[in-house]
């Protein structure tokens, strides 16, 4: 079996009989080595660059469709990647196959509808040919499938097909796998001949009486829709809507089999946003739209009309949802004059009542539109937190609306995400946030949209009652929901509302033993977050130190119990229940640390030097014990992890630098620094790293006397955990870089006293990073390096050391990401690179040579050399030849004094052009191309006579 097998790879006898039973045996053989066997020899087959020579004969004698699609893959790669490399004859030969094919099936109803899956593939690999082949080597392809179009009503179905899916490739998907330059050409074909288009759908629409080809022509219409040039929905001079769009309006949308259809076309219609002049247009459309709509019995039955409705009925109640949430978001003040407002008011009745449609998707439809209208509405009004003593005339107006709009949302108000209570291995209480995405926008929306002050009080008093609620997940949800409340309307709670004598803060600060009795530890970390940020919203400072105070008065007493056994002797807080309890003090701090922000000062003033004697005991009995694993050492590392973590969101969210350098610094540094270099690997915190980068970040120049002493105890240590391979220690490594990343922004200054090979050490490391496959390490090497030479680039005399030693290196390692698909990610941040590279030698800001001219003499300049590394290094790429290299280089030096997106795009273009064989550069050069023949068409113009009638098309095609 397996030598019958590989006969079929001998394509000098080949046979489509042995083909068909090889690709039978891959997908219908019980015997997995023959399953196996069948893909490898079908893989080498499909290799063989001769492969697609036999696509023609697979396709018209295969029995059985696999090998047929088989074949089709086959086809469809070369069209990808190798069609420039072919002769004319040959793309001329295999274009003129695929459409006699495309015709041959889609003429015949019968062939039409049982090769239906097989066409469809067929019209895709069609559509990859009109990219290569439309109009350069095709002018006449449009006026030649709009007259097929009209021979043969199968046949103008699939051209339509044909028409869509080129429509899409162009100006939906066409970015990745075609150059900017192609795109715009193909866009300008296509706009430019759209009026042959224009006329074959409305004589469709007009003349057609096959059900299927007139919905293909409305898919094909819609996706035309959002580009197409205005004045085929609008006839200028008549300021009134098209032909076409009154077929829309009159003959099809009153049809149940069209109406969907004609629907998604008149919503692309009502989403562009058209001047003043034509709003009557759109009128006329709703005007239009609504009366066909409101000849239903009952509008407010729309609900059960779609839990009773088949398909077709589901599908049109969300089409009129998207028509008249687009048409509102796009119109809504016009709609707001007097002649307007029985539309407005209908179509919002309507959305009403759809909003109680059981369908997730509508409802977010529905739910996006009203939180616009809210905000549009509530933005108007007066300052935040000022009683209204007038309602607004535009509130008004939607007053009744309103009135239904809150009580739907208030019946279908969403959950916030789910939470599962687990242990973690040393154990303690964690949460893990069950993340239901649709539920938690939605749940964020109707909150925003709901956002009033006796709601909101209600709520958050019904949560308090909940979080003494014994059913599993109830306390978590009220915690989690009053975080969110708080984030968002924190100023509420602080300020006094009307009819109240107190601002809602002083009652919760006062309740708050009694709130928090029931909660467990995480739970009462969650509830300190969400009163941390009320606090912080406070204006004034003697109410908000008090806040504080008594904020925090209940966790510090825990605190000075524990504090008290340590006064005794350090061994009475190096026990599991004293470690855990403290390292539940440790997160409340945390959390009321990251909403506090910088008036967390006035509780760490209180702790600070405790926590560090801590943080040095608990260190100390870790170092002496190495090899122990017990739950205690657990407890005790994330005491320390959490030490770090406060300390950083400490450091990083306040304002009095000056302070925190001269009351914090040193200790800190003296607590962490030794510690963290002494230790061994395993037991080094990651978060030391993390908490460098920020106290380097916030501090800035009050930090540079400590830099050198930092880099001394973490960077050589560290740099031998990370440097063995690429997985262990995964968190030292970002943070490690992030570090770098901070000196080198913040003080770059101490990188220059650094020794050659120091030197050499820390570009070395740089590189590591940016070739590494996780992204955000990836990502963070190639910031580093852009800013290390934007640091360089000020000090000339730096410059001329730098870039002779390091510059080609450099390139040719950002090349090879670059051309690597492992680090397709990091593409815009490679660009900015490459392009600080060029620009650097191309304005001639290095002063000395950073080449070597005894071993290149034939080099001019330091661009050249640079062009010379870039070709070596691309000329091992067998798709492109030295001499597209060469351009392409050119190019890219000539944008040097572009901006980085024109750089990216040049850049991009050249990539895509990597993947394909090419003979020639034209499609990369195209717009220089067309520039220089309007140039010449221009020329020719200003001459009487020289120019014929039908060169004008020819000159610019």
């Amino acid at each position: 079996m397996t030598v019958m097998m590989e006969q079929i790879l001998n394509l000098d006898q080949f046979d489509i009989n042995l083909l068909d039973n090889v690709v039978r045996t891959l997908y219908t053989s019980t015997v997995k080595q023959e399953r196996e066997k069948a893909q490898t020899v079908l893989g080498q087959f499909q290799e063989n660059p001769s492969a697609w020579m036999k696509v023609d004969a697979i396709l018209e004698q295969s029995k059985i469709p696999e090998t047929k699609f088989f074949g089709l893959i086959i086809l469809e790669s070369l069209i990808k990647f190798k069609w420039r490399a072919l002769p004319r004859e040959q793309s001329e030969g295999i274009k003129n196959f695929v459409v006699s094919m495309i015709i041959k099936l889609s003429s015949d109803p019968q062939s039409f509808q049982r090769e239906k899956v097989f066409l469809n593939k067929l019209n895709l690999i069609f559509v990859h040919i009109l990219k290569k082949e439309w109009p350069s080597h095709w002018s006449s392809f449009i006026p030649e499938i709009v007259n097929s179009s009209k021979t043969n009503e199968t046949l103008c179905e699939n051209n339509m097909v044909i028409l869509r899916l080129l429509s899409e490739e162009i100006f939906n998907f066409g970015e990745e796998q075609m150059t900017q330059a192609k795109i715009q050409q193909l866009k300008n074909s296509f706009e430019k001949e759209f009026s042959l288009i224009n006329e074959l759908c409305q004589f469709i629409l007009e003349k057609a009486h096959r059900p299927q080809l007139i919905k293909e022509t409305l898919l094909t219409l819609q996706k035309f829709l959002s580009w197409i040039p205005l004045h085929y929905i609008i006839e200028k001079d008549k300021a009134k809507p098209s032909f076409l769009i009154q077929l829309l309006l009159q003959k099809f949308f009153p049809e149940p089999m069209f109406r969907n259809l004609s629907l998604r076309c008149l919503t692309e219609i009502v989403s562009i946003s058209l001047p003043q002049d034509y709003q009557g247009i759109f009128v006329h459309i709703i005007d239009q739209v609504l009366a066909k709509i409101s000849l239903k019995p009952d509008i407010s039955k729309i609900a059960e009309d779609y839990e009773n409705g088949d398909q077709n009925e589901q599908d049109f109640i969300q089409g009129i949802t998207l028509f008249l949430t687009s048409f509102f978001k796009n119109n809504l003040k016009s709609m707001e004059g007097s002649l307007n407002i029985p539309y407005l008011t209908l179509g919002h009745e309507i959305l009403v009542s759809i909003s109680h449609v059981e369908d997730i998707e509508i409802f977010k439809i529905c739910l996006d539109y009203w939180n616009t209208l809210a905000s549009n509405l509530y933005s108007e009004p007066t300052r935040f937190g000022a009683p209204l003593q007038t309602t607004p005339p535009r509130i008004m107006l939607y007053k009744s609306i309103l009135s239904k709009v809150r009580n739907v949302l208030i019946s279908r108000m969403a959950k916030p995400e789910e939470v599962i209570i687990v242990e973690d291995e040393n154990g303690n209480v964690i949460r893990e946030q069950t993340r239901d995405t649709d539920s938690l926008t939605l749940y964020e929306l109707m909150r925003e949209t709901l956002d009033h002050w006796k709601f909101l009080k209600t709520v958050v008093k019904k949560l308090f009652e909940f979080m003494h609620e014994s059913h599993p997940g109830v306390q978590d949800m009220a915690c989690d929901t009053f975080l969110k409340i708080s984030k968002a309307t924190r100023r509420r709670f602080v300020i006094q509302q009307a009819d109240e004598t107190n601002p809602f803060i002083n009652e919760i600060l006062e309740q708050l033993p009694t709130i928090i009795s029931d909660l467990e530890p995480h739970q009462i970390q969650t509830f300190y977050e969400a009163v941390g940020y009320m606090i912080s919203s406070s204006t004034d400072a003697e109410n908000r130190e008090r806040f504080v105070i008594l904020f925090m008065s209940l966790p510090n007493q825990t605190w000075q119990q524990i504090m008290g056994r340590a006064s005794v002797g350090v061994e009475n807080i190096v026990n599991l229940d004293v470690v855990k309890s403290y390292v539940n003090l440790l997160k409340t701090n945390h959390k009321a640390a990251i909403s506090l922000g910088p008036f967390y000062l006035i509780q760490i003033k209180l702790v600070y030097l405790d926590m560090l004697n801590v943080y040095r005991a608990y260190s100390d009995y870790l170092t002496k014990h190495p090899q122990e694993r017990s739950t205690l050492t657990k407890n005790l590392k994330t005491a320390k992890k959490e030490t770090l973590k406060l300390l950083q969101t400490f450091i990083e969210k306040s304002e009095d630098k000056s302070l925190i350098y001269n009351n914090f610094i040193g200790p800190l540094l003296d607590a962490v620094l030794g510690d963290y270099q002494t230790n061994l690997p395993e037991t080094r915190e990651p978060e030391v790293l993390s908490l460098l980068s920020t106290i380097v970040n916030s501090l800035k120049q009050l930090i540079h006397p400590d830099i050198p002493k930092i880099l001394e105890s973490v960077f050589e240590c560290t740099l031998n955990m990370i440097t063995t391979n690429f997985e262990d220690f995964p968190d030292h490594r970002i943070n490690f870089f992030t570090l770098i990343r901070s000196v080198n922004q913040n003080a770059f200054h101490v990188f220059q006293s650094l020794s050659a090979q120091q030197f050499k050490l820390l570009v070395d490391c740089i590189v590591w990073a940016f070739k590494h496959t996780e992204r955000n390490i990836s990502e963070t090497g190639l910031n580093i390096l852009k800013e290390l030479m934007e640091n360089i680039n000020k000090q000339k005399e730096i410059s001329n050391v730098f870039y002779p030693t390091y510059i080609a290196s450099l390139l040719t390692d950002v090349l090879y990401i670059l051309t690597d698909s492992f680090h397709k990610s990091g593409f815009p941040l490679q660009c900015e690179v490459i392009k600080v590279m060029f620009t650097v030698v191309d304005s001639g800001l290095v002063s000395t040579l950073i080449y070597d001219p005894a071993t290149n003499p034939n080099i001019a300049n330091n661009t050249e050399y640079l062009k010379v590394v870039i070709t070596k290094y691309l000329s091992a790429t067998p798709n492109v030849s030295p001499h597209q290299i060469e351009l392409m280089t050119h190019r890219l030096f000539g944008l040097t004094n572009a901006s980085v997106a024109d750089f990216r795009s040049a850049v991009r273009d050249f990539l895509i052009t990597l993947k394909e064989f090419q003979a020639d550069n034209n499609e990369l050069y195209i717009e220089e191309r067309n520039a220089e023949r309007e140039a010449a068409l221009n020329r020719a113009k200003a001459i009487p006579g020289m120019v014929r009638p039908n060169e004008n098309e020819e000159m610019v095609d």
